[in-house]
Formats: C-alpha cells, sequence, structure tokens
C-alpha cells in the first residue's frame, strides 16, 4: 500500500469502517512509514478534540429508532463521536 492511497483511508481507519484486511494493511504501513504515521495521528488528535470539546446533545427517541433502522446491519463505529 502506498502513501496515497493510506492518505486516503486515514479517516475511515480512524473511524472502524474498513474490512479488516484493508485495516490490517493500513496499520502495516503506518507502523513502517513515518510522515503517514503523522498524518494518522493529527487526524486522531483532531477527532479525540473534537470528542472532547464538542457539546452532546440527546437526541429524542423517535430520531434515535429512525437512524436504527436505516442503518440496521452496519457495524460501523467512530472513535470520533462513540457514546460515553
Amino acid at each position: 500500500m502506498n502513501c496515497k492511497i493510506v492518505s486516503e483511508f486515514i479517516a475511515p481507519y480512524i473511524n472502524l469502517e474498513l474490512s479488516d484486511e484493508t485495516h490490517a494493511q493500513i496499520n502495516t504501513h503506518l507502523e513502517k512509514c513515518p510522515n503517514c504515521k503523522i498524518e494518522y495521528q493529527a487526524q486522531l488528535g483532531i477527532c479525540r478534540l473534537l470528542s472532547e470539546k464538542l457539546e452532546r446533545l440527546e437526541a429524542h427517541q423517535g430520531l434515535k429508532e429512525q437512524i436504527m433502522k436505516k442503518t440496521i446491519g452496519s457495524n460501523k463505529r467512530s472513535l470520533c463521536f462513540s457514546e460515553k
């Protein structure tokens, strides 16, 4: 995997949206490439900062149910905006 491809997949990598195989390939690249690792760490830092600083608003139950119906079968999780 090259740096251009890894750069495009850093956000999905952080958000755990990639297949196990692709995640592993990017992880291997990040271990070997200091430039990509710096970019990854920067994006991860932004996600963490946003997660800490943004005010969390509670969605009403009807909205939660609508979202769940539309995303059934999706196992995507976001480190940036995970529930506390």
